[in-house]
């Protein structure tokens, strides 16, 4: 996708906290997929020891990562 923004970033997990993390992204990327609608990929990957995720966004462009920056930092805001 010529243009486009990909974002990658690496974060550790909460240890002892795996599925309360996983109901917490998985609502994030619901929020975000149904509230930036140009997000072209929002893809969140763990890894085997559940210590570290990569979360991958893919937009069209800067307007569209913006905008999600925007949005999922309104959902965090909101706790």
């Amino acid at each position: 996708m010529a243009g486009s923004i990909t974002f990658v970033g690496t974060y550790s997990l909460p240890e002892g906290r795996f599925e309360e993390w996983v109901d917490a992204i998985t609502d994030m990327v619901d929020y975000v997929k149904a509230n930036v609608p140009r997000l072209s990929s929002f893809e969140v990957y763990v890894d085997d020891a559940r210590s570290e995720a990569t979360g991958i966004y893919v937009h069209p462009d800067a307007d569209s990562f913006v905008d999600r920056m925007r949005v999922a930092a309104d959902r965090v805001d909101r706790g």
